[in-house]
């Protein structure tokens, strides 16, 4: 790892803005994003036994089991290329078991978490977010029902893509569960934190461009 090299946790709900703040990060400063949710929904995708039994899990509105989410994590980082300036992790660690690993594995390769960074967003602003979202098939480009529809309904504003995808487990249910979880289970993380990296909270209601200049100065601070 390079000696500017940062471990950066995007802390927050489903919906808070994690991915679209982690890929603004990526784009701009060399980042590697390790998102949970897409080593998931890669794993999905190959059809393997692992892979149903989340899909299962994710279906339900449920996370799927610490040793899974493990394995995948410890995956990414044996294949990290060294030359990048630092991860952000979004959706991970999702409890103190995770955590707990993610201080061992990355103290093992003499590093450690530098930053939390908390998106706090409402409630019924996040369950907007998720109900109100589908993505273009062709450029993977995010829109929202509420806040932001294509100027043309049936035709992509960035790749003029014609055909648009709403993941499966959006529903209103599975979205409830997923809240809950957070907060039984995700929330009380952020104590294993204190006094381990530097915490900041960041309003995650405000609009992308503006969060992202507000987490690009704690990043340089």
């Amino acid at each position: 790892m390079n000696n500017s090299f940062q471990n950066i946790i995007l802390f927050g709900a489903p919906g808070a803005g994690k991915g679209t703040q982690a890929k603004r990060l990526l784009a701009e400063n060399g980042y590697v994003q390790l998102s949970t949710g897409d080593l998931v929904r890669a794993e999905i995708a190959t059809g393997s036994t692992v892979g149903q039994e989340i899909e299962k899990a994710v279906a339900a509105g449920k996370f799927p089991s610490d040793e899974v989410i493990l394995g995948l994590v410890r995956k990414f980082y044996e294949t990290l290329d060294p030359k990048c300036n630092g991860v952000i992790f979004d959706g991970f660690p999702r409890t103190e078991n995770q955590a707990r690993f993610l201080e061992s594995m990355l103290a093992d390769m003499g590093s450690r978490v530098h930053h939390v960074i908390i998106l706090e967003v409402d409630v019924e602003v996040v369950k907007k977010r998720i109900l109100g979202r589908f993505s273009c098939d062709s450029c993977g480009a995010i829109y929202n029902d509420f806040y932001h529809i294509p100027k043309n309904k049936k035709i992509c504003d960035d790749c003029s893509g014609t055909s648009f995808t709403r993941r499966t487990d959006d529903t209103a249910e599975a979205i409830d569960k997923r809240l809950e979880t957070f907060l039984e289970v995700t929330r009380p993380v952020l104590g294993f934190y204190e006094g381990k990296a530097k915490i900041d909270v960041v309003d995650g209601a405000e609009p992308p461009e503006k969060v992202f200049e507000v987490i690009r100065k704690i990043l340089l601070s």
